[in-house]
C-alpha cells in the first residue's frame, strides 16, 4: 500500500475507484482506425505512468476523430490521475454524450464529481450506475464511501455490509479498506468493540495496512486505559462570541446572535461554569480589538491544567495566505474592502495570544462558513486531522485541542428562514443538554445538519471534527457542579 494512499485514508478522504483497464473498454463504439491506433499508443504510455506522452496521444486521437468516445474516456482518466478533475469531468461528459452506454465513463464521472465536492450530482450518478449494474460491488463500495463523507453513517454501513456479503463480485485489493472504513464509522459512533473487530479483520486480509495498524494500537491503548481516573481540568473558562449585527449592515446575520446567547446560557445554566469565568461578546462588543483583548485577559487566567471553551458564531471567509487558504472570522467592525486585514484568523485563536504556544486544553466551536479549513495545534509532532475521537499518532489522554466546525473547508454554513438559530448550534446544544458528551453531541448535530440541509436546500453541509487528543472524556460541563436529572 502506497504512503500516499495511507495518508489519504488517515484523513478520511476515501479511496475512489479508478477504472482504467484496457480489457474492460467496450470497443463496439465507433472510432476511426487512426484514432484507435493513437488511443492504443496512449494507453501504453499510460500503463507506464508516462502521462504527458499519453495526453499527447489522446489529444491526437481526438483531433483525428472528434467523435471517438474512447479517446475522451482515456484522456479523462489521465487527467484524473494527474489531479485535473475538471478536465477529466469534461472529457467523461463528452464521451457519454457520444456513447451514452459507456460504463467506464459513467463510473468515473461519479468519482470526478465526488472529488470535486459536487456530492448531490455524484450520488445521483452513483445511483444511476448501480441501477444498471447492481451486482458490481465496487460501485456499492464507492457509494458507501460517499455516504460516509456525507455523514450518512447508517447508509454507509449498509453498503459495506452489501459488499462483504458479495465478495465474489468485489475487487479483493480493496477488501482491507472496506473493513477499515467501516471501523472509522464505528469509532465515530463510539461502537468501540465493533471498530476493534473490523480493524483486526482489515489486518487479517492485509497485514500491511498501516492506517489500520495505527488505529488498532490507539484503540487498544484507549480501551486498556483507566478512563474513569483521567484527570479533569482544575478550572473551566469560556469565551462566547456572536456577531449577528455588524457595523456594515451588509454583513448582518441575525442567527449568530441567538446562537451565542443560547450557548452562553448553556454554559452558565447547564454546564455550571462560574459566572466570572465566562466572557460573552455580542454584536458591537465583538470588535476585533475587544476579541483580542478578551483573549489576552484569558491568557493571564487560564492555567496549564485548565480548560478553555471558545465558541464563535459569525461570518467566515476563506483567505489566501501564502500558498494556502485558511479560515478567517469576521468581527463586528469587519470591512468589506479589507476582509484579510479586518478579520481574525481562525488558526490564530488556537494559541495563546502573541505566542506559538497552544492552549493546553481547548474545546473550540465555530459556527461559520468554511470553518472546517483549520488545523489544530498539537503539543506533539505529526498530529493528524481526523473525524474520530482517537488519533492514531497521539497517545495522550484529555490534553490537547478539540475543534468542532459547522461546515467543511469549502462549504457554506446554512441557517433556515423561520428559525432563530442555525441548525448546527441548535442541535449541538440539544445533544449536550440531553447528556451527550462532546463526541455524541457533535455526531447528533452533524447527522441532523447533513440531512436537513440536503432535504430543505439540496445543498451539502458536513460539520467537521478536528482534534489532537483522546477526547472521550474531555467534557464541557463541570462534573463537580453538574446536577443529575
Amino acid at each position: 500500500m502506497s504512503q500516499l494512499f495511507a495518508q489519504t485514508l488517515l484523513m478520511f478522504l476515501f479511496l475512489l475507484l479508478f477504472i482504467a483497464s484496457a480489457d474492460a473498454t467496450d470497443r463496439s463504439f465507433p472510432c476511426s482506425e487512426d484514432a484507435r491506433e493513437l488511443v492504443d499508443q496512449g494507453f501504453q504510455s499510460e500503463q507506464h505512468l508516462e502521462y504527458d506522452d499519453a495526453l499527447k496521444s489522446y489529444n491526437a486521437a481526438v483531433h483525428a476523430d472528434s467523435k471517438c468516445p474512447e479517446a475522451y474516456l482515456r484522456r479523462g482518466n489521465v487527467s484524473f490521475a494527474m489531479g485535473r478533475f475538471e478536465a477529466a469531468l469534461s472529457d467523461y461528459d463528452r464521451s457519454i454524450e457520444l456513447a451514452p452506454g459507456l460504463d467506464l465513463a459513467l463510473f468515473n464521472r461519479a468519482n470526478a464529481l465526488q472529488i470535486l465536492g459536487r456530492y448531490p450530482e455524484a450520488l445521483e450518478q452513483m445511483n444511476f450506475n448501480i441501477q444498471r449494474h447492481n451486482s458490481f460491488m465496487d460501485l456499492h463500495y464507492n457509494r458507501g464511501n460517499l455516504y460516509a463523507v456525507l455523514g450518512r453513517n447508517s447508509d454507509a454501513l449498509d453498503e459495506y455490509k452489501t459488499v462483504l456479503s458479495h465478495l465474489d463480485h468485489f475487487s479483493p485489493v480493496h477488501l482491507g479498506d472496506v473493513y477499515y472504513n467501516r471501523a472509522l464509522i464505528y469509532l465515530e459512533m463510539k461502537q468501540l468493540d465493533s471498530a476493534r473487530r473490523d480493524l483486526v479483520e482489515a489486518l487479517h486480509v492485509d497485514s500491511g495496512h498501516l492506517p489500520a495498524q495505527k488505529y488498532l494500537k490507539a484503540l487498544t491503548n484507549y480501551l486498556n486505559s483507566n478512563r474513569d481516573d483521567l484527570k479533569q481540568p482544575k478550572a473551566r473558562w469560556a469565551l462566547v462570541i456572536g456577531v449577528g449585527h455588524f457595523k456594515d449592515p451588509k454583513f448582518d446575520y441575525p442567527w449568530a446572535q441567538h446562537n451565542a446567547k443560547s450557548f452562553a446560557n448553556y454554559i452558565l445554566r447547564d454546564a455550571h461554569y462560574d459566572r466570572d469565568h465566562v466572557f460573552p461578546l455580542s454584536d458591537e462588543e465583538a470588535t476585533k480589538d475587544n476579541i483580542l483583548r478578551a483573549l489576552n485577559k484569558l491568557a493571564t487566567k487560564v492555567g496549564p491544567d485548565d480548560l478553555l471553551v471558545l465558541y464563535i458564531s459569525t461570518h467566515g471567509e476563506n483567505i489566501l495566505t501564502g500558498d494556502k487558504h485558511s479560515a478567517c472570522l469576521l468581527p463586528f467592525d469587519a470591512k468589506m474592502s479589507d476582509i484579510p486585514g479586518s478579520s481574525i484568523s481562525a488558526e490564530s485563536l488556537l494559541n495563546r495570544p502573541g505566542t506559538t504556544s497552544p492552549w493546553p486544553r481547548l474545546i473550540m466551536v465555530m459556527d461559520a462558513c468554511f470553518s472546517g479549513n483549520i488545523q489544530p495545534v498539537a503539543n506533539v509532532a505529526n498530529a493528524a486531522q481526523r473525524r474520530t475521537f482517537l488519533d492514531p499518532d497521539i497517545l495522550q489522554l484529555n490534553d490537547g485541542q478539540v475543534i468542532m466546525c459547522s461546515s467543511g473547508p469549502t462549504q457554506v454554513s446554512y441557517a433556515f428562514q423561520g428559525s432563530s438559530m442555525s441548525p448546527f448550534t441548535a442541535y449541538l446544544i440539544e445533544g449536550l443538554k440531553n447528556g451527550g458528551d462532546i463526541i455524541e453531541s457533535f455526531e447528533y448535530s452533524r447527522q441532523k445538519v447533513v440531512s436537513q440541509v440536503m432535504d430543505k436546500l439540496y445543498r451539502v453541509q458536513v460539520p467537521t471534527w478536528r482534534s489532537t487528543c483522546f477526547s472521550g472524556r474531555l467534557t464541557i460541563p463541570n462534573p463537580n457542579q453538574s446536577r443529575r436529572h
